[in-house]
């Protein structure tokens, strides 16, 4: 879930999601575009399939149009198409 916590409403958030570590078979990267988020909004990103097995990291990425980009990593279990985060 992207979340707007700013004051803002924002377009074109461009996001990625990239999966390292493990065998990942298919599913390993895929990216997007939110068209608007307004202030105080949310949206769940929807990625296609994984499949593969072992421990990986999940790194999300969020790019503000004339902002920083941010950036969150989670360490997770890959079974065949299940993630599960690691605390």
């Amino acid at each position: 879930e992207i979340l707007n916590k700013g004051t803002l409403d924002v377009t074109s958030l461009n996001w990625s999601i990239a999966l390292d570590g493990g065998l990942v078979l298919f599913g390993k990267t895929t990216a997007g575009t939110i068209v608007s988020l307004p202030a105080g909004g949310s949206t769940v990103i929807i990625d296609k399939p994984v499949l593969g097995f072992g421990r990986i990291l999940i790194t999300i990425t969020v790019e503000v149009p004339d902002g920083e980009p941010v950036t969150k990593t989670i360490p997770a279990l890959l079974l065949f198409f299940v993630v599960v985060e690691i605390p």
